[in-house]
This record gives C-alpha cells, structure tokens and sequence, in this order.
C-alpha cells in the first residue's frame, strides 16, 4: 500500500520553533508497519526516501505547510 496521499500521524509539535522539519513516513512493505522519521532539511529527507523506496518501502513526505493545516 502506498502511504502518497494519506495524512501523517497528528503529534503535538511547535512547528514555529522549528526552521525547517520534513517528515518521511515509512511503510515497511513486508510487515505493513508505518514509522515516522524527521528530518531538517528537504535534500536529508529527499536522500533517505530515495534509499528506501530502492529497498522496497512506500513513503511519504510531509513539509511544516501540510502538518500546519487542520
């Protein structure tokens, strides 16, 4: 299953103390287990999605704008 499309977890984070923070959602392909990893800048978070979708994982990425809405 692929995680584009959906919405990540809600977490309390004060995204205004934050510069800049990515999400990268995780779905591991053989146990359907989903992890949330975060990351401070767009390339760190665009790097470790190329890595695991090679390896077979479904991702996606949330930027501070799609966690701010409601």
């Amino acid at each position: 299953m692929s995680a584009l499309g959906r919405q990540p977890p809600r977490r309390a984070v004060a995204i205004d103390t934050l510069k800049a923070a990515y999400s990268l959602e995780v779905e591991n392909p053989g146990s359907g287990e989903t992890t949330v990893e975060t990351y401070a800048s767009l390339p760190a978070v665009v790097e470790r999605a190329a890595q695991l979708i090679q390896a077979g994982y479904s991702i996606g990425i949330w930027s501070p704008a799609a966690l701010e809405r409601d």
